[in-house]
């Protein structure tokens, strides 16, 4: 009876004591900071972090940012940032997916930036960050937009690669051959189905101050028809 006692007392008072250790690094991370020795503050913070506490992880995501130890490397504190928000930290999330955000629309060549931003705000969110949830909303706002534009590129781009081709020839075409012309595709955004779901885990308030855990909209590429004409 004693071993197992002694057993159960050694396993239950491991995880106390690599926090007291997390604690303990993350203390010396902020004496070496308020000594404003940032070069020492790094090393400590990401030992504490190594030991899971997000507080340092999000703290060596800053040192990063705003280049106090050495130059600005946003994307190096980006992967802190997310590092702290699996840590535990809602706001780590939200400022991982801020610089995915922001790289996206300084890019703006791919949908792929903007979805991996969304799901970063969807993690801050369901720890609790109220910005959260409202920047998932407004990603797939912007998503929509972007599909929009995208859309409408590839149309000017055919309807002047049809015209050039037209210039060159001379057989004349009759409207109803015009109108036989468009093309019918299944919408990207929606998969053909005319609606857009978006579920949040933890909830959100809607503009009359409920609680809903889900909203279903019209998809704003095809108004709803599941598919395009161009």
């Amino acid at each position: 009876m004693i071993k197992i006692f002694l057993f159960f007392a050694i396993c239950f008072s491991l995880p106390a004591t690599a926090q007291e250790l997390s604690k303990e690094l993350y203390a010396k991370g902020n004496m070496a900071a308020d000594a404003d020795n940032m070069t020492d503050a790094l090393k400590w913070f990401k030992l504490a972090a190594d030991k899971g506490d997000s507080k340092a992880a999000y703290n060596v995501a800053i040192i990063y940012d705003a280049g106090l130890v050495g130059a600005k490397d946003p994307a190096t504190a980006q992967g802190w940032f997310e590092l702290a928000g699996k840590l535990g930290n809602p706001e780590g999330y939200f400022q991982a997916a801020k610089y995915l955000y922001l790289l996206w629309v300084n890019t703006y060549d791919s949908d792929r930036g903007a979805k991996e931003a969304r799901i970063l705000f969807q993690k801050a969110a369901d720890l609790g960050d109220p910005d959260g949830a409202t920047w998932v909303r407004r990603m797939d706002r912007e998503i929509d937009e972007y599909y929009s534009l995208t859309l409408l590129k590839r149309q000017k781009a055919e309807s002047a690669a049809g015209s050039s081709s037209n210039s060159g020839s001379n057989t004349s075409v009759s409207p109803s051959t015009t109108g036989a012309a468009k093309k019918r595709i299944t919408c990207t955004r929606c998969d053909g189905k005319g609606k857009m779901h978006t579920t949040f885990t933890n909830g959100a308030v809607d503009s009359k101050g409920r609680t809903v855990y889900g909203e279903t909209t019209t998809c704003t590429i095809c108004s709803g028809k599941g598919y395009t004409d161009y």
